[in-house]
């Protein structure tokens, strides 16, 4: 989460205390559930990458327009949240503890998750 993003959350948590916050990074996402189908970036964009996108949110039942790369993280990252809200995403990986670690996660804000699929 970056600088900005933790403000951000900072903030939202100020208001509802119990807001649900997930961290997403569509593009790791995007390889790790496609097994290596190019993310569509930008350049891809205009070579009609939209084509793959649109097919696969149609299979998870959106339709609305993406016109680009920003609007796709956007979009993809609402999507993978809604799969840690829905409890479809059960491994928080802010919880694992990397080898040797000796001492708790730290988190600026408090009760963040960082779902991913299993």
């Amino acid at each position: 989460m970056t600088i900005q993003g933790a403000v951000l959350a900072g903030r939202l948590r100020e208001v509802w205390p119990k807001l649900f916050l997930t961290e997403t990074h569509p593009k790791v996402l995007w390889h790790c559930l496609q097994k290596g189908v190019e993310y569509p970036r930008q350049e891809a964009w205009k070579a009609n990458a939209s084509a793959t996108v649109k097919g696969w949110l149609s299979n998870k039942g959106y339709t609305g327009e993406i016109r680009n790369e920003h609007e796709f993280d956007a979009v993809f990252s609402g999507w993978a949240a809604l799969q840690a809200y829905s409890a479809n995403w059960k491994r928080d990986l802010f919880m694992i503890k990397a080898i040797n670690q000796k001492s708790g996660n730290i988190s600026v804000v408090p009760d963040l998750h960082y779902f991913w699929p299993e």
